[in-house]
C-alpha cells in the first residue's frame, strides 16, 4: 500500500459510510425559501434582511452570513432617502427617473434590492436547503415572522425616509 493512504489498516476508509451532507445539517428545520423569496418579494430589503436573520440563528451560520444581511441594508439606506427626496422634490430628480414615476421607483428598488439580497443569501446556503429537503424535515411555519418581518421593515423604512428627509 502506498504510504499516504489515510484509510485503517485493512484499506477500508470509514469516512465512505458518512452521508455527504450530514455535515450541512442545520439542527433545527429552517424556514423555506419559498418563504424567504416571499418575504423579499412583498417586504424589501430590511424585511428580507430580519427574515433571513432568523434563518440564519436557526442554521446556526449567523456568523458567516450576517454580514451579508447588514452590507444589503448599509447600501440599500443611502439609496433610499435618496429616492425618498426624489420624491419629495421632483424637480431634483434625474431625468431618467421620471417617465418611471418617482414613488414607483422607490417600490420597484425596494423589490428588486430586497430579492437581490435573498438571492445572495440562497445561493450560499443553497446546500443547507437541499439538505431539508433530502432528509423531508418540515418547514416550521414561516408566516407568523413573515409578516411581521414585512411590518418591521416598512416601519423601519418610514422611519429611514422621514429621518433622511429631515437632513
Amino acid at each position: 500500500m502506498p504510504s499516504d493512504f489515510r484509510g485503517s489498516r485493512d484499506g477500508f476508509d470509514p469516512g465512505l459510510l458518512t452521508p455527504s451532507l450530514q455535515g450541512d445539517l442545520p439542527t433545527r428545520p429552517i424556514f423555506s425559501s419559498r418563504a424567504g423569496f416571499w418575504v423579499a418579494f412583498f417586504g424589501g430589503v430590511y424585511a428580507s434582511a430580519i427574515f433571513s436573520a432568523f434563518n440564519l440563528v436557526r442554521m446556526r451560520r449567523l456568523s458567516r452570513d450576517a454580514w451579508i444581511c447588514a452590507a444589503g441594508v448599509l447600501l440599500w439606506t443611502p439609496l433610499l432617502v435618496w429616492l425618498a427626496n426624489a420624491v419629495a422634490h421632483p424637480e431634483r430628480a434625474p431625468e431618467w427617473l421620471l417617465p418611471i414615476g418617482t414613488a414607483t421607483a422607490m417600490r420597484l428598488a425596494g423589490r428588486g434590492c430586497g430579492m437581490l439580497l435573498f438571492a445572495i443569501l440562497y445561493l450560499r446556503q443553497r446546500t443547507l436547503y437541499k439538505a431539508q429537503r433530502l432528509t423531508s424535515d418540515e418547514s416550521p411555519n414561516p408566516w407568523p415572522l413573515g409578516i411581521a418581518s414585512c411590518v418591521a421593515g416598512t416601519l423601519v423604512s418610514y422611519a429611514v425616509v422621514i429621518v433622511g428627509r429631515m437632513s
